[in-house]
């Protein structure tokens, strides 16, 4: 089989205030995988790639992400087994979640009897940012 198609990027996930993850298509050769310049962020320098698999990988930066701020991170000379290249550039913000920067919207009650209302429960999360905020890992906890 002749491969073609350059690798794309399927997840990125930020892990820490200095720290994310990039998970790849396909394999990557690993001298491209490891090369850190083929990993730059604007005013932050690389300072540790973890590998994960020969798909995924963690990056490690110097300093931490400005709060709230749009940063951009360019990936490219990634390139898959046959030699095809991975040139893109990742758009992300971090933000250390505040109160209110994601509040209750709306809440569906157990309605009995229904009166033409769904038999549904749930409650509506909206975000008051204007970029997508992760609720990864979060618990709703009514009660003790």
């Amino acid at each position: 089989n002749i491969d073609e198609e350059a690798p794309k990027v399927i997840s990125f996930r930020l892990k820490s205030e200095n720290h994310l993850s990039l998970e790849f298509s396909e394999m990557i050769n690993e001298l491209t995988l490891l090369n850190p310049e083929n990993y730059k962020l604007q005013a932050n320098v690389l300072k540790e790639i973890i590998p994960i698999s020969t798909q995924e990988v963690e990056l490690q930066f110097e300093n931490v992400f400005a709060d709230a701020e749009q940063m951009q991170l360019d990936v490219s000379g990634v390139a898959d087994e046959c030699g095809n290249i991975l040139d893109t550039i990742m758009n992300f913000v971090y933000h250390v979640v505040h109160e209110h920067d994601v509040v209750i919207n709306e809440i569906m009650a157990d309605e009995s009897p229904t009166q033409g209302l769904p038999e549904y429960e749930y409650i509506e999360l909206y975000n008051t940012k204007n970029y997508p905020i992760s609720v990864e890992g979060w618990k709703l906890q009514i009660g003790s």
